[in-house]
């Protein structure tokens, strides 16, 4: 599974990618065939510390967060790009469930 497969529109969500990389490092991995997530250059990792997106040696880690838009932390996974794929997949899924047993109501 990749990005383009999950439904982030009917949640009315998006997602960006934060990379400890130079703009122009980013700008050339972003043209190669497939990709369609914007990207930040976070190159002194401070988001990335701020998300607890380090091991316990202080190394960064790959992570993905789900927040809403008012702000509130919905999930929080780590690892490599197919377990948060994953772990995005089934999150947007059981968010998806629940706003439609909203709209039922």
């Amino acid at each position: 599974m990749d990005h383009s497969q999950l439904d982030w529109e009917s949640l009315m969500m998006d997602t960006i990618g934060v990379y400890r990389d130079t703009v122009s490092s980013i700008t050339a991995f972003m043209e190669g065939p497939g990709w369609g997530v914007p990207i930040a250059s976070n190159l002194n990792g401070s988001l990335m510390k701020a998300m607890s997106l380090t091991s316990p040696k202080g190394v960064l880690k790959q992570g993905a967060f789900i927040v809403s838009k008012e702000g509130i932390l919905l999930g929080r996974t780590m690892g490599k790009v197919d377990k948060i794929m994953d772990y995005l997949h089934k999150t947007l899924t059981v968010i998806d469930q629940e706003k439609g047993e909203e709209e039922d109501l």
